[in-house]
């Protein structure tokens, strides 16, 4: 079907029927959040809890083994010895959480995916690229 017409434009932009009638929260989009943004939250922080507390774990257990050396050994307490072990366990820890928490969140993107196509292969549908979910 083929044909012409004319139009008579009266109004444009905010000045429309349309407009008037539109209120200004109309147009402001409310960010949602997905299933699964919900669980790679829930699941990062858990690592990142569990990394806390082998972070703890870990200073508990350099501290006492480093007071039982102070206690059984030789050693004393103000020297250059026992201030730089005391350093290194300061070290450990926070070697401990700057490589877990970041390295957490690739983990629980890739156990997240793996959760989510054993989802899809119960409703049979087969997914031959992990990168496609």
């Amino acid at each position: 079907m083929t044909g012409q017409g004319k139009a008579l434009v009266c109004c444009v932009g905010d000045y429309t029927l349309i407009a008037r009638k539109r209120k200004r929260n109309d147009l402001v989009i409310e960010e949602q959040h997905t299933f699964l943004e919900d669980k790679l939250e829930r699941a990062a922080r858990k690592i990142s809890d569990y990394s806390l507390v082998a972070c703890i774990l870990s200073v508990i257990t350099h501290t006492l083994f480093l007071v039982g050396l102070l206690v059984f050994d030789s050693r004393e307490l103000f020297s250059n010895d026992t201030l730089l072990e005391f350093g290194k366990i300061a070290i450990t820890a926070v070697v401990i959480l700057i490589v877990s928490i970041p390295e957490g969140l690739p983990l629980t993107v890739s156990i997240a995916m793996a959760l989510s196509i054993n989802s899809l292969k119960e409703d049979n549908i087969l997914i031959k690229n992990l990168e496609a979910v």
